[in-house]
């Protein structure tokens, strides 16, 4: 994830979720992609579905831009 992207997950996760902070869902982010190992703490499931529903949704705007 580009910096952009990484900071407009943040900001949808946090306005929309919210189940975490602004603090944990970055550094979460960080570790994801630097390929470290995250644990499985209190918000992990809630921060990781919101990112494989985020990259299920980059992945279908892919598709369809290039179908068209």
């Amino acid at each position: 994830m580009t910096p952009q992207e990484q900071e407009a997950f943040i900001d949808a996760y946090t306005v929309f979720v919210g189940d975490a902070d602004r603090d944990t869902v970055t550094e979460f982010l960080r570790k994801y992609n630097a390929g470290e190992t995250i644990h499985k703490g209190r918000h992990f499931t809630s921060i990781m579905d919101a990112l494989l529903m985020w990259h299920c949704a980059l992945h279908y705007q892919l598709k369809q831009e290039q179908t068209a």
